[in-house]
């Protein structure tokens, strides 16, 4: 499964039989197949039509709403949501000492990781003048 990013302003979301199809100025910019899409993430002004929003609920596609700079504004997602059971297994997890410890570690793992990466690329694309 995957996340759509819908980035440009001015896209439409629609569905077309079995594809999710995005329009930007009449050209169609994406044409995907609904049993691939897993999330849809909309940045900045994007517009989705009803079929597609009804859709998207029937099979459990969260459609997250963002600004431009990516700040959430709100989410979209069907009555039962596949989270509810991962927070299940969340609170089982902190419930046992050894479980806790390992996802401590691997949260920890990860935040360093990704830091290092974000640095990485940074450093790739800053150029520093010599005083």
């Amino acid at each position: 499964m995957s996340t759509i990013y819908i980035t440009k302003d001015g896209a439409y979301i629609r569905k077309e039989g079995e594809r999710v199809k995005v329009t930007f100025e009449r050209e169609v910019i994406l044409d995907i197949p609904l049993i691939k899409v897993d999330q849809i993430a909309l940045f900045g002004c994007a517009q989705i039509s009803s079929q597609a929003l009804i859709e998207f609920l029937k099979r459990d596609i969260d459609v997250v709403f963002l600004s431009k700079n990516g700040l959430f504004r709100g989410r979209l997602q069907s009555a039962f949501s596949k989270n509810s059971l991962l927070r299940i297994a969340q609170f089982k997890a902190s419930e046992d000492s050894e479980k806790k410890f390992a996802l401590a570690k691997m949260f920890v793992y990860g935040k360093l990781s990704n830091m290092r990466t974000v640095l990485r690329r940074y450093a790739r694309h800053t150029y520093f003048e010599e005083v």
